[in-house]
């Protein structure tokens, strides 16, 4: 362009857009300001200005706090009464409000069954009230944006934690978690769903046949998401046992009922309706905006089992060493499969 400029004799005209070209790439490559002092002092002042008004409108907001705290309290009990999407009975829900109210109203930082389960298996939201918290460091009282941005993290922290521990009991599984060393830990003896195993029951009975299916079920699955850590097909001693009550693809699921009456807490769960065309015009709400569109407009599913089929389309079965056969033992091979609601 500079020869093109003298060549022509318009050298002026070229310069302005060397010098636009330049700025472009100062800003947009090198992540340079081309500010003047002046400007950047304004900016500054501005930039603090808007921090204040972000902090003043959307946190430290109690009627949000509130309305959002109910709401997703009316939210879970009327998806528990009318089945949308889930069946969890309402029991359960109060039970794990219960919990999740006595046991989460603590900082965030502290060890406890909660944070190591959403540290574990990220089940509430990472949004502007994490990120805030993360820029602004660590002063204890005197955090006052913390503190303030709490009215958007807790009604979202509550509602959803309160599914994940109301399917944990409605499961049967939620006594299998404890806290050891400061660590998550899960014992499958402890789980209710297991109990006929560990109490002895006669091998020719239901209730064992039934728990050994859904044991040797797991595992297999489990081998299946994770072959650099399998665990033993049979619940054997001294053998590596199931080390998590759920699959990778069960706990997706069970976080798809939040998802769909919160809004996708996770920037990877949103580019599926972000580039329709609806999302684009709605951009700023494409968080809670993509749970109302996968409520009616997309294939709701839940888990549920189903006997697997061998090549010839044989239903398969366990037997008692962990062996797949086509001879009905009772036992059969189970999957968890999504089924449309």
């Amino acid at each position: 362009m500079e020869i093109m400029g003298r060549e022509s004799g318009n050298s002026k005209h070229f310069n302005e857009a060397i010098k636009y070209i330049q700025e472009f790439l100062t800003v947009n490559v090198y992540d340079s300001t081309i500010k003047n002092k002046f400007g950047q002092v304004v900016t500054g002042a501005l930039s603090k200005a808007k921090s204040q008004v972000t902090l003043i409108n959307l946190g430290g907001n109690m009627v949000s706090f509130f309305r959002d705290t109910f709401q997703g309290f009316e939210e879970n009990y009327m998806r528990a009464l009318t089945k949308l999407n889930t069946n969890l009975d309402a029991k359960n829900i109060s039970a794990a409000y219960a919990y999740v109210v006595t046991h989460g109203m603590t900082n965030s930082m502290n060890i406890n069954m909660l944070s190591k389960l959403m540290s574990r298996y990220r089940l509430s939201n990472i949004d502007l009230a994490s990120t805030e918290s993360l820029k602004v460091g660590r002063a204890g009282a005197m955090n006052y944006k913390n503190w303030a941005y709490a009215t958007l993290r807790r009604p979202d922290f509550l509602n959803r934690m309160t599914l994940f521990v109301a399917r944990c009991m409605q499961d049967g599984v939620w006594d299998g978690y404890s806290i050891i060393d400061d660590q998550l830990v899960y014992d499958w003896k402890k789980d209710l769903r297991f109990q006929a195993l560990v109490n002895g029951a006669p091998k020719d009975s239901d209730d064992y046949k039934k728990a050994l299916s859904l044991y040797m079920s797991m595992a297999r699955e489990w081998n299946a998401e994770h072959p650099e850590n399998m665990v033993s097909i049979t619940p054997q001693d001294g053998e590596q046992g199931l080390v998590s009550p759920y699959s990778d693809k069960e706990i997706e699921n069970i976080k798809a009922l939040a998802n769909n009456i919160y809004g996708a807490y996770d920037k990877a769960l949103k580019g599926m309706a972000e580039h329709e065309t609806i999302m684009w015009f709605f951009g700023m709400y494409t968080t809670w905006m993509n749970g109302i569109y996968n409520n009616y407009f997309g294939q709701n599913t839940i888990l549920v089992d189903k006997q697997v089929r061998d090549e010839a389309g044989n239903l398969l079965f366990w037997d008692y060493d962990g062996n797949m056969v086509t001879e009905d033992t009772g036992m059969p091979v189970l999957e968890k499969v999504p089924e449309i609601v």
